[in-house]
Protein backbone atom coordinates (compact mmCIF):
# COMPACT_ATOMS: atom_id res chain seq x y z
CA UNK A 1 0.00 0.00 0.00
CA UNK A 2 1.42 3.05 -1.10
CA UNK A 3 1.85 6.64 0.95
CA UNK A 4 0.04 9.58 0.28
CA UNK A 5 1.79 12.59 1.35
CA UNK A 6 2.03 16.20 -0.19
CA UNK A 7 4.27 14.74 -2.54
CA UNK A 8 1.70 12.72 -3.70
CA UNK A 9 1.14 8.85 -3.59
CA UNK A 10 4.65 6.77 -3.14
CA UNK A 11 5.60 2.63 -2.68
CA UNK A 12 8.93 1.53 -1.50
CA UNK A 13 11.68 2.13 -3.60
CA UNK A 14 12.43 -1.00 -6.12
CA UNK A 15 16.09 -1.61 -7.02
CA UNK A 16 15.78 -3.56 -10.16
CA UNK A 17 19.98 -2.76 -10.97
CA UNK A 18 23.24 -1.96 -9.77
CA UNK A 19 23.33 1.81 -10.65
CA UNK A 20 19.76 1.77 -9.12
CA UNK A 21 21.24 0.20 -6.16
CA UNK A 22 24.53 2.33 -5.99
CA UNK A 23 22.13 5.72 -6.13
CA UNK A 24 19.74 4.75 -3.70
CA UNK A 25 23.34 3.42 -1.50
CA UNK A 26 25.35 6.59 -1.96
CA UNK A 27 21.98 8.78 -0.89
CA UNK A 28 22.00 6.61 2.11
CA UNK A 29 25.53 7.76 3.06
CA UNK A 30 24.37 11.57 2.43
CA UNK A 31 21.03 11.20 5.07
CA UNK A 32 21.21 7.94 7.22
CA UNK A 33 23.28 7.70 10.29
CA UNK A 34 25.89 4.59 10.57
CA UNK A 35 24.11 1.60 11.84
CA UNK A 36 20.67 2.29 10.88
CA UNK A 37 18.37 0.03 8.28
CA UNK A 38 15.78 1.36 5.61
CA UNK A 39 13.25 -0.82 4.32
CA UNK A 40 12.98 -1.69 0.74
CA UNK A 41 10.06 -2.30 -1.40
CA UNK A 42 11.17 -6.51 -1.67
CA UNK A 43 9.30 -9.69 0.45
CA UNK A 44 8.53 -12.74 -0.34
CA UNK A 45 4.57 -12.36 1.90
CA UNK A 46 2.82 -14.19 -0.36
CA UNK A 47 4.86 -17.22 -0.82
CA UNK A 48 7.87 -18.32 1.00
CA UNK A 49 11.60 -17.79 -0.84
CA UNK A 50 9.93 -15.70 -4.30
CA UNK A 51 10.86 -12.39 -4.13
CA UNK A 52 8.65 -9.62 -5.30
CA UNK A 53 9.26 -5.58 -5.63
CA UNK A 54 5.80 -3.97 -4.27
CA UNK A 55 5.04 -3.19 -8.00
CA UNK A 56 4.68 -6.71 -8.16
CA UNK A 57 7.60 -7.67 -10.40
CA UNK A 58 9.78 -10.02 -9.42
CA UNK A 59 13.17 -9.09 -8.27
CA UNK A 60 16.05 -9.89 -10.36
CA UNK A 61 19.29 -7.47 -9.03
CA UNK A 62 20.04 -8.52 -5.36
CA UNK A 63 22.88 -8.13 -3.08
CA UNK A 64 22.19 -10.02 -0.24
CA UNK A 65 24.66 -9.40 2.95
CA UNK A 66 26.16 -11.57 4.93
CA UNK A 67 24.80 -11.49 8.89
CA UNK A 68 26.95 -13.00 11.81
CA UNK A 69 28.94 -15.27 9.04
CA UNK A 70 25.20 -16.65 7.53
CA UNK A 71 24.19 -15.93 3.82
CA UNK A 72 21.01 -13.56 3.60
CA UNK A 73 18.10 -14.61 3.10
CA UNK A 74 17.59 -16.93 6.24
CA UNK A 75 14.94 -15.75 8.04
CA UNK A 76 12.27 -18.09 6.42
CA UNK A 77 8.82 -17.81 7.36
CA UNK A 78 9.31 -15.09 9.91
CA UNK A 79 11.06 -12.79 7.94
CA UNK A 80 9.71 -11.49 4.89
CA UNK A 81 10.36 -8.18 4.41
CA UNK A 82 13.71 -6.89 2.82
CA UNK A 83 16.07 -4.18 3.91
CA UNK A 84 19.26 -2.26 3.57
CA UNK A 85 21.74 -2.20 5.82
CA UNK A 86 23.37 0.54 6.53
CA UNK A 87 25.97 -1.14 9.70
CA UNK A 88 29.28 0.18 10.79
CA UNK A 89 30.71 -3.42 9.15
CA UNK A 90 31.40 -2.38 5.63
CA UNK A 91 30.97 -5.45 3.71
CA UNK A 92 27.08 -4.91 4.95
CA UNK A 93 26.59 -0.99 3.93
CA UNK A 94 24.35 -1.14 1.41
CA UNK A 95 23.55 -4.92 1.30
CA UNK A 96 20.07 -6.49 1.41
CA UNK A 97 18.66 -8.43 4.42
CA UNK A 98 15.50 -10.19 5.35
CA UNK A 99 13.80 -8.76 7.82
CA UNK A 100 10.61 -9.02 10.32
CA UNK A 101 7.97 -6.84 8.36
CA UNK A 102 6.96 -5.76 12.00
CA UNK A 103 10.49 -4.01 12.80
CA UNK A 104 10.60 -0.52 13.27
CA UNK A 105 12.68 0.93 10.44
CA UNK A 106 13.40 4.02 8.15
CA UNK A 107 11.73 3.46 4.93
CA UNK A 108 12.89 4.55 0.94
CA UNK A 109 10.54 5.63 -0.72
CA UNK A 110 9.20 6.28 -4.64
CA UNK A 111 7.08 8.58 -6.17
CA UNK A 112 6.37 9.20 -9.74
CA UNK A 113 7.01 12.48 -11.56
CA UNK A 114 4.28 14.87 -11.79
CA UNK A 115 5.06 16.85 -14.25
Amino acid sequence: MGTDNNLGVGDLVTIKDEAMRDFIRNELVMEVTIGQTTWLGLGDEESEGVWKWVDGTPYGYSDWAEVNGVQQPAGGVTENCVAMDYTSFPNHRGRYDDRNCMEELWSICQFAANL
